[in-house]
Parts: structure tokens; C-alpha cells; sequence
């Protein structure tokens, strides 16, 4: 069972670099970059840590994981 649950966290890690190398990603980068040496181009907005079951869709955010440990990451991810 363990193998399977490295195996949906890799699935996982490899879903979020493939987010990570889109283009738009760039820019996004150079929107931030700009805010954060105070020469902002246009706002950017960081939204994080809301509650899950508050942007809960379906079972989108629903863990597969048992082990407790994996599924702090599984859920972090």
C-alpha cells in the first residue's frame, strides 16, 4: 500500500512542475519579481491557506492517502 501512495505523490509533485513550466508561469514570475523590488507593474494577488472544505469541488480535494504522514503532504500538495 505504501508503494502506491509514493506512487499518487510523485502523480502529484509531477502535476504541480508541469503547472510550474507553463508559460504563463513566466510571467507570472516577472509580475512578482516586480512587486517585490517595489517597481509593480499591475497588483498581483497570492491567495493561500483557505479552508478546504471552503474551495472543496467534488471530491477534487479529497485524500487518498491513509498514512497520516503522507497525507499532510498529499494535502500540502
Amino acid at each position: 500500500m505504501l508503494k502506491n501512495e509514493i506512487a499518487r505523490l510523485r502523480e502529484l509533485a509531477r502535476e504541480i512542475r508541469e503547472i510550474a513550466e507553463l508559460p504563463i508561469q513566466e510571467h507570472n514570475r516577472k509580475l512578482w519579481t516586480a512587486v517585490n523590488d517595489l517597481h509593480m507593474i499591475r497588483p498581483v494577488i497570492h491567495v493561500m491557506d483557505y479552508p478546504h472544505y471552503l474551495i472543496k469541488y467534488g471530491d477534487e480535494l479529497t485524500t487518498t492517502i491513509e498514512d497520516e504522514f503522507l497525507k499532510k503532504i498529499e494535502l500540502d500538495l
